[in-house]
């Protein structure tokens, strides 16, 4: 009975925290940033950012296999945070 209400209170403080984290303090400096190259550095510091304000553990294995000339990224998750973890864990070089 306590379990169901620690998740709503920790899920009203994640989205709490992306409100701070991402919309507040990040956005406006993706807004304003120059060039491409610092925008997508930005992001990168936002979400790993917003991970670590919501305690949220990311462990990334096997860059070493990641080929060096281009390539196509594919991730098998019908959710919508593919985007926010391949963000933080992919080198700069990549982009999603």
């Amino acid at each position: 009975m306590l379990k169901p209400l620690l998740l709503k209170i920790y899920g009203v403080y994640a989205a709490l925290a992306f409100v701070v984290v991402v919309l507040l303090l990040f956005c406006p400096l993706l807004i304003a940033a120059p060039t491409l190259r610092i925008r997508r550095t930005i992001g990168r510091i936002t979400v790993r950012a917003w991970r670590a304000a919501i305690f949220v553990p990311l462990r990334v294995r096997g860059l070493d296999h990641l080929p060096q000339t281009p390539c196509v990224v594919l991730c098998n998750d019908a959710r919508c945070v593919d985007g926010i973890v391949l963000t933080a864990a992919l080198p700069e070089n990549f982009i999603f």
